[in-house]
């Protein structure tokens, strides 16, 4: 894949939640139509609880079961992504892809932070019904979940943005603390968030906390800060210091 190709399909996942929710709940909704929870048992049966708490929204699954559906749908994709990146052109290449796609995320968590705040929806609340709201709220769920994939994944690249950024380290909070009263984060997903919130500093880190992916790495394999990346400052600073005296000319020699 071409290195621009990459990069706009990379970015594409911080945009796509939203558009995927939409087309999937069309194709949901028509086929659920005629479905009852009768429909899912055999031979007659009663259905269970669990079953008619699925089809509580006029015979549709509800909301939070559909989503979490299409959560880990989304979830493969990213991490699929995500693992494309560690291996994607010169460390130089990626640390920058890694800033562009921070930049961008953190951005989708501000301005749904904004909008959510507005609308009275808050971490914790029941899953919305409403498809705007929704959408929304599986951005913040969606982009939370792909940062920790990063952080996880390519930590000294992620390191070296986010912990310069006090802003993002308050949004990266709120994002945490939404997504961990959200309901959506279960088994893997779950996991993943709360070695998220120790990698990011968010919550103390266990005794015994170690990033697996990190551990797994071989050492010549750890990424390595671009020095074009780090030290570009530096080097400003450097030559400005450096002061420029007379020079002998070849006769005065």
């Amino acid at each position: 894949m071409q290195a621009f190709a990459f990069e706009f399909y990379v970015l594409s996942l911080l945009f796509i939640s939203k558009f995927q929710t939409v087309a999937n709940d069309v194709a949901a909704d028509k086929a659920s139509d005629s479905v009852t929870p009768e429909q899912t048992t055999q031979h007659g049966e009663k259905p269970d609880k669990q079953t008619t708490e699925r089809f509580k929204f006029k015979g549709k699954f509800s909301p939070m079961e559909h989503y979490k559906k299409l959560f880990s749908e989304q979830r493969a994709m990213q991490l699929n992504a995500v693992k494309s990146m560690q291996k994607f052109g010169s460390q130089e290449a990626k640390f920058k892809l890694v800033g562009v796609m921070l930049h961008q995320l953190f951005k989708n968590l501000q301005d749904s932070s904004q909008n959510l705040t507005a609308w009275g929806y808050t971490p914790g609340d029941e899953f919305p019904e409403n498809k705007t709201v929704r959408e929304t709220v599986s951005k913040v769920l969606e982009n939370t979940a792909l940062f920790g994939d990063m952080l996880l994944r390519m930590p000294q690249a992620v390191h070296e943005f986010y912990d310069k950024n006090r802003d993002w380290h308050l949004l990266m909070r709120w994002a945490f603390t939404f997504s961990n009263e959200s309901g959506v984060f279960e088994g893997p997903h779950e996991t993943m968030l709360n070695l998220m919130g120790q990698e990011a500093g968010l919550i103390p880190k266990s005794p015994n906390y170690v990033n697996p992916f990190l551990a797994a790495q071989e050492e010549e394999g750890r990424e390595k800060i671009p020095v074009s990346v780090v030290s570009k400052k530096a080097k400003e600073k450097k030559q400005k210091k450096i002061a420029k005296g007379p020079r002998m000319s070849r006769t005065e020699l």
